[in-house]
């Protein structure tokens, strides 16, 4: 749980959460706890738009995709968030754990704040033009690593215009 406001307030529920949430984490003031939802979100969002597109990349260089799972989770970059996409995202399993339409929102709560702060954020931006993109094709009840089908659809268009 992610808690702010006044210390008195937060030692104050602080103990009626720690039955149900692993960790407590104390944001400081009133409104710092959403700030740290949408910076981990930023991370979560782009990591996963970024998984996507190294997977895509993997499997259109005729790589074994087990085995690119395998090197990409025996390694600094392993996490829980790669165990459990890496396998959906091969095996085309987009059932919802984290819906495309839900990710889009919240890419763009963050890039309101980023704005409202003066901030840049390019990755975040980058990355939320895959999720709407995938959203323009219908996809608003996929998972978010369904985001592979915008990356998938620029690729066939660099093809295209290719030959």
């Amino acid at each position: 749980a992610l808690l702010a406001g006044e210390p008195a307030t937060v030692a104050d529920v602080r103990p009626l959460l720690a039955p149900m949430c692993r960790e407590v984490v104390v944001c400081g003031a009133v409104g710092n706890g959403l700030l740290m939802k949408l910076a981990i979100n930023l991370f979560l969002t782009t990591c996963v738009a970024s998984l996507a597109e190294a997977t895509h990349f993997a499997a259109e260089n005729g790589l074994d995709l087990a085995q690119f799972g395998l090197a990409l989770n025996a390694g600094q970059l392993a996490s829980d968030m790669s165990r459990v996409k890496i396998p959906k995202l091969v095996a085309r399993d987009f059932s919802v754990q984290a819906a495309m339409a839900d990710a889009y929102n919240s890419c763009n709560l963050i890039a309101a704040a980023a704005r409202a702060a003066s901030i840049a954020s390019p990755m975040l931006d980058r990355a939320r033009e895959l999720y709407g993109e995938t959203l323009a094709l219908g996809h608003e009840r996929i998972d978010m690593s369904g985001v592979v089908q915008a990356i998938e659809g620029r690729t066939s268009a660099i093809r295209d215009e290719t030959g």
